[in-house]
């Protein structure tokens, strides 16, 4: 796997958005908690949940803690076994 070919990064960053916004659908979470939470903008969340995005660490790690995720490593290890899993 060739980590710097932009199909990875793109499929990394989908991953990781994916993780999220199934994180945000199971705690129910709105976007209005989660702006509150983070202080990130709307827009600004909607393209990262929703994967239109890449997620920086400045706004990964309040997205992973307003989501209530324990680890972000773990989180960033789950969407490299995702992407792993398909073929680019």
């Amino acid at each position: 796997m060739d980590i710097t070919k932009p199909e990875w990064k793109d499929a990394y960053n989908r991953a990781l958005a994916d993780i999220l916004r199934a994180r945000k659908d199971e705690l129910r979470m709105t976007y209005p908690e989660i702006i509150a939470a983070t202080g990130i903008t709307l827009e600004t969340v909607q393209r990262l949940i929703n994967g239109k995005r890449p997620i920086s660490m400045a706004n990964f790690i309040p997205l992973v803690r307003a989501l209530k995720l324990e680890d972000p490593a773990e989180v960033l290890a789950q969407a490299e076994d995702r992407v792993a899993k398909t073929s680019l």
